[in-house]
């Protein structure tokens, strides 16, 4: 349990840095405004050069975060405030005896202080919660590991893939129908035309997993109907139908390639090198695929009948969703690090702006009528909603380890999954989304919500982070 606090805080804590690098910069700003202090105060004129000049890279990255994201008085407060008391526990510790203990504390309360930069975003997502979980209709609270859904057109029943393949009949628990080969399918597709549901076996780390197909087929009802399978794939872990070309996509983990069966010829197509890929998606007509590489980093644009790569881009931070947005020209992707979701330009992929949300955006989908952009956030347990005409961003309750998400037209729900279970907003709910009006406003609203109706909820919020324990 140490341990593993240990490495949630240190990752927790580097990340709270580089997305709030502003905060990051004052704490460099805050260390060295303690140094240049006792330099004066010492009287040791040879330290000051050296203060000034780190105080100065300090500076430089103030005005980079400025640049780019604007200024946010919360960041500078904490991270001066932060940067400050980290001098001053150096100096106790030079001046005390058991330097080795007084050492680990102090990495303790840094790792502690730097985690608390997640502080500033839990914030708003705290108000969030508050303001719009009861407005969620849940449809199972038993399960918490659902990493995709679909439902057919007619919206009557709703299929999850979370480790095994679940149906609910008209939505509602217990599911009619489980599956347990798939033991870690994490992707799901549906051709709505035949009535077929494509499922991955994920049996990486199975000893007899060449018994096993890469694909198997369902039909509405949850029974067997087929299965695929390429000798040159193992892993399978995600698959995607396109529906224009008759074209079944799947990416194999372990041999780090993507096959493409075409069910109209009944061929099969390997696609070499692409390294962990964790999403594909089509663009509105589907003559065009999107193959997102984890561990490559760069997005590639397929020709999605014949294989053939038409373009590529490469990114700093890997992308973990991707939606076409014909009406306004643009692609959404997720940055699942950093908490924000990039605009692209579809024909050089070149980024355009960037919204901030929270931390761990990965599946996105849309409510076409609404023109909103939907995506849980795994780390913080909210799900953001963007207006895409004017990118504005709201906030609703998902629960940490958001990740599965669809918008089903024909009922108007916003299906979701999470450590808190498999819920839905209805359509019209996503109104009631809270847009947050800054730092310092969400706290005070914070302090209302909490005087008006207690701290339970509110720590049943914090409790939820044990998920990612």
């Amino acid at each position: 349990m140490v341990f593993r606090t240990t490495v949630l805080l240190s990752i927790t804590g580097g990340l709270a840095l580089y997305r709030h690098y502003l905060a990051a910069g004052f704490v460099w700003l805050g260390l060295n405004v303690g140094m240049l202090l006792f330099s004066l105060r010492q009287k040791e004129r040879k330290r000051w050069g050296i203060a000034l000049l780190m105080a100065a890279v300090g500076l430089a990255i103030v005005l980079s975060s400025i640049h780019e994201t604007g200024f946010r008085s919360e960041e500078a407060v904490f991270g001066l405030l932060l940067g400050i008391a980290i001098w001053l526990a150096f100096r106790w510790i030079s001046l005390g005896r058991r330097r080795l203990l007084s050492y680990v504390l102090l990495s303790a309360a840094v790792l502690i202080g730097m985690a608390g930069l997640m502080g500033l975003d839990l914030v708003t997502a705290a108000v969030a919660t508050m303001r719009t979980e009861s407005l969620i209709q849940w449809v199972d609270r038993t399960e918490h590991g659902g990493y995709d859904m679909e439902s057919f057109a007619d919206g009557q029943d709703l299929y999850v893939a979370a480790g095994h393949l679940l149906r609910y009949c008209n939505a509602k628990s217990p599911p009619c129908a489980k599956h347990p080969r798939h033991i870690g399918a994490q992707r799901m597709a549906i051709d709505q035309a035949s009535g077929r549901i494509f499922v991955l076996a994920f049996v990486r780390y199975e000893p007899d997993q060449d018994r096993w197909d890469d694909v198997y087929i369902y039909d509405w009802e949850t029974n067997l109907v087929g299965s695929l399978d390429y000798r040159g794939c193992s892993g399978a872990l995600y698959v995607y139908y396109n529906q224009p070309f008759r074209r079944v996509f799947y990416a194999c983990e372990a041999s780090n390639n993507i096959v493409i069966h075409d069910e109209t010829t009944g061929s099969y197509q390997s696609l070499d090198g692409y390294l962990a890929t964790n999403v594909m998606a089509f663009n509105e007509t589907g003559d065009q695929t999107y193959v997102l590489p984890v561990l490559d980093r760069f997005i590639a644009v397929l020709d999605t009948k014949t294989g053939s790569l038409l373009k590529k881009k490469r990114v700093v931070f890997p992308v973990y969703g991707l939606v076409d947005d014909p009406r306004h020209n643009v692609i959404f992707t997720t940055r699942f690090i950093l908490g924000d979701v990039i605009v692209r330009n579809p024909k050089t992929l070149q980024p355009m702006q960037t919204i901030r949300i929270d931390p761990g955006p990965r599946d996105v989908t849309v409510d076409k009528s609404r023109e909103l952009l939907l995506t849980p956030n795994y780390f913080i347990g909210t799900l953001g909603v963007i207006d895409m005409n004017s990118r504005r961003v709201g906030r609703m309750f998902a629960g940490v380890r958001a990740r599965g998400v669809f918008f089903d037209a024909k009922t108007d729900r916003l299906y979701f999954a999470s450590s808190a279970g498999i819920g839905f907003y209805r359509g019209a709910d996503l109104s009631q989304a809270y847009y947050s009006r800054g730092f310092w406003f969400d706290l005070l609203e914070l302090g209302r919500l909490l005087a008006a109706q207690g701290v339970s909820r509110f720590f049943r919020y914090l409790l939820g982070f044990k998920a990612l324990m």
